[in-house]
């Protein structure tokens, strides 16, 4: 993806629109591969009758603890997102097949215009809200650079992700822009709206192609009043978008184009579960906050260290371990909330 005004992009999807100044590199980017990895929680606790004020922010996942002469379920800390679905310890046979995670497999046909749904939210409400809200939902292909939100601009449609990268960017009067956050399919674009919001503070602009599902914002808004563990969902993940808004914001000011753009790298990975990264070094200079000549430097350092490969209009990352030493501390502190959404 290249930002270069003499090369603007004309709308390719109804009801969408290409940012100003935005154009594209010319070889398509590799759509992302779903089936993110996914990392187990720290502590074990026993599924009981309030569990749920108790559960600290965590991946939901099971545990079974062989006791004589049954099986005893146990749940490892349980995430908020979830934390509706109370369990109870429960006998059975080991040879009769245990589900290890019943709702997951309850929610994963869920279809909406005749598509499959990937998205974590809307997989992960309750199905009387899932039916509230699925007439709603719109299909729609999401192509690079195409522009869902410009800053300051009143929310008029929201997108549930369901395959692909968004990146949020700040810009200014210049023309200059810095990256200040990245979602994929474990969030929704324009999640102020949940908290009476009625504007974005920046612009949202595909990164790597995909498709995800258009809500106008008045049938959401009619949604939520009936829908309280989506709006409870819409309100824990804008708290962690805030988070991590604010961790980037610190990143870009304090840290080396180095270590920004190892953090980037990760990130982006993270969200891909794929090692080839297709972008530039004119869109990197835009995410990390600095020029490109500075960007094909460090690009450089890394390739001759073998950390990454450069190709045209792409990244391969080849040993991450390397790139992750690379990277400042904030690469943790974003992953932290990664793992509560579910995404690595």
């Amino acid at each position: 993806m290249l930002f270069q005004p003499s090369q603007p992009l004309t709308d390719s999807v109804p009801g969408l629109r290409v940012c100003k100044g935005v154009s594209v590199n010319a070889e398509a980017a590799e759509p992302p591969k779903t089936a993110p990895r996914r990392d187990g929680a720290a502590a074990i606790l026993p599924s009981r009758a309030g569990f749920r004020d108790l559960a600290p922010l965590g991946v939901q996942c099971w545990a079974l603890a062989m006791r004589r002469p049954r099986v005893i379920f146990y749940q490892i800390a349980k995430s908020a997102v979830q934390e509706n679905h109370e369990l109870s310890p429960a006998s059975s046979d080991i040879s009769g097949g245990v589900s290890a995670n019943p709702q997951v497999e309850k929610v994963a046909g869920r279809t909406a215009a005749g598509q499959s749904v990937q998205n974590t939210i809307l997989l992960q409400i309750p199905d009387n809200e899932f039916e509230a809200i699925q007439p709603h939902l719109k299909f729609i292909p999401l192509e690079l650079a195409t522009c869902l939100h410009r800053e300051r601009e009143f929310i008029r449609t929201v997108y549930f992700m369901n395959r692909g990268i968004v990146s949020m960017l700040v810009e200014t009067d210049d023309g200059r822009s810095v990256e200040v956050g990245v979602c994929g399919r474990e969030d929704m674009i324009g999640l102020g709206l949940a908290a009476g919001l009625e504007r974005l503070t920046h612009s949202v602009i595909v990164q790597v192609p995909g498709d995800g599902f258009q809500v106008d914002a008045q049938a959401l808004r009619r949604v939520l009043n009936s829908s309280p563990e989506l709006r409870r969902i819409l309100v824990l993940r804008l708290g962690i978008r805030a988070a991590q808004l604010e961790q980037n914001a610190a990143c870009n000011r304090l840290h080396n184009v180095r270590q920004r753009l190892a953090r980037w790298l990760l990130v982006t990975h993270d969200l891909l579960d794929s090692d080839v990264i297709q972008t530039t070094h004119e869109f990197l200079s835009k995410m990390i906050g600095t020029d490109r000549p500075t960007v094909s430097v460090a690009v450089a350092e890394l390739e001759r260290e073998g950390i990454l490969e450069h190709r045209r209009g792409s990244i391969v990352i080849l040993d991450r371990e390397k790139l992750e030493r690379q990277s400042c501390a904030c690469y943790g502190a974003i992953k932290q909330f990664s793992r509560e959404l579910g995404i690595s």
